[in-house]
């Protein structure tokens, strides 16, 4: 939130950003907007190469890290058995973009899916996701796994499931590499301009090698065509870059509770010396007393 970061530097208060994307300004007016806002913050941390290059020309010393998942725990007794099944995540959208096209499209891929896994289980990864799915007939009879409020119980879906299918969301792609599982990613409304690419999903999956599809239909075709499925997993290095993020932070962190306790001490010690101050002319004033 913008106004907590201003609001927060007003009161010479340390600010942190961690594990985002960045994207390329569209002009040398916007370029100049964003990099005046990245400078608020004490430290900045973004999870992608590709936002890193971005980040060279809008803040000093920006920090290439991992994404906040990259350590997540999985619920229950390890490892997770495979049951057979298709996890599949549908991100929502605005209910004036959905199209029969796109209705038929997902239609296709849940009828692919159907044939080659045992099963196709929704995962919503957020209420919007879970609420999108009463719009959706193809997605009618399947059954679903709502457990959006806890990460480390969605990864235990994850890690059982034979494959993950994410239709413009990011962090089933993030929670499938942390298990090994195979995971692919679908553009959900590539054709439709009034609906951006998925920018950040896009980095990652080229950063790490995960398989990217612009649009559902040729997903559809891959799958149909008995692509090959291959444990996801994170690029070399990125779990060390996650690492030096969580102690770079702290280290910042300390210093600046430190320099916050430090203030707040010398303002203590302040108030004292006055005080005293006052004390004693008051005992000359008054040696009685």
């Amino acid at each position: 939130n913008a106004a907590q970061v201003v609001r927060a530097r007003s009161y010479d208060k340390s600010v942190f950003l961690t594990g985002v994307d960045a994207a390329a300004p569209v002009s040398p007016q916007a370029a100049a907007a964003i990099a005046g806002y990245y400078q608020l913050f004490d430290f900045v941390s973004v999870r992608s190469a590709g936002s890193w290059e971005t980040m060279q020309s809008l803040k000093d010393s920006c920090h290439l890290g991992a994404d906040w998942a990259l350590a997540l725990q999985t619920d229950g007794p390890q490892p997770v058995p495979r049951s057979g099944s298709v996890v599949l995540t549908i991100r929502e959208f605005p209910e004036e973009l959905l199209s029969p096209v796109y209705v038929a499209s997902l239609q296709r891929l849940i009828g692919v899916l159907s044939d080659r896994f045992a099963r196709v289980v929704l995962l919503p990864f957020c209420p919007e996701d879970e609420r999108f799915l009463e719009h959706l007939p193809p997605a009618e009879q399947l059954p679903r796994e709502i457990h959006w409020w806890n990460p480390r119980r969605m990864q235990k879906e994850i890690a059982g499931a034979e494959l993950v299918v994410s239709l413009g969301r990011l962090h089933p792609l993030i929670f499938a590499a942390n298990v090994a599982t195979p995971a692919v990613f679908a553009e959900p409304l590539a054709s439709d301009p009034r609906w951006p690419v998925c920018l950040k999903a896009r980095q990652l999956c080229q950063e790490h090698g995960l398989p990217y599809f612009a649009d559902v239909d040729s997903l559809t075709t891959a799958i149909a065509e008995g692509m090959q499925l291959q444990a996801a997993q994170f690029s070399p290095g990125y779990r060390d870059r996650w690492q030096e993020q969580v102690v770079l932070l702290k280290d910042r962190l300390a210093r600046a509770t430190r320099q916050l306790f430090g203030n707040a001490w010398a303002a203590v010690a302040g108030e004292i010396r006055l005080f005293l101050r006052v004390f004693l002319v008051f005992r000359k004033i008054f040696p009685a007393c």
